[in-house]
């Protein structure tokens, strides 16, 4: 009995502070399942990262070569479609990049400024 008199009592949370404590909690919960959703939505295949690495690839060799033609490219998981629109009032080039996998379609639309060489 002697050691039950020694125990010292701890204070319990009010009901305030648990309404508290829960509801942060059912926040952070919120938080974590929409950004695993936005994750999860976004579904695309590994060959639509490739695909989209080789867009930017076409695009920079388009510009350095001043190639401003439509064009196809066919790989093996995918192919891209290469669409170019001229305007010569406005002196750009807007190039449309169609990305075709898995029965999917995605479509990557570029803009540049139109270089014309004065040797012309």
């Amino acid at each position: 009995m002697k050691s039950l008199k020694n125990f010292k009592y701890i204070k319990a949370n009010s009901l305030v502070e648990s309404v508290i404590a829960i509801a942060i909690i059912s926040i952070c919960i919120l938080v974590a399942f929409l950004i695993y959703l936005n994750v999860i939505k976004q579904n695309k295949s590994v060959y639509y990262y490739e695909a989209k690495h080789r867009v930017e690839s076409i695009f920079e060799n388009s510009i350095i070569t001043k190639n401003y033609e439509d064009e196809t490219f066919v790989y093996k998981y995918y192919s891209i479609e290469k669409t170019v629109d001229i305007s010569e009032k406005e002196n750009t080039v807007r190039i449309d990049f169609k990305i075709k996998t898995n029965n999917k379609a995605y479509t990557i639309n570029k803009l540049t400024l139109l270089h014309i060489d004065e040797n012309y």
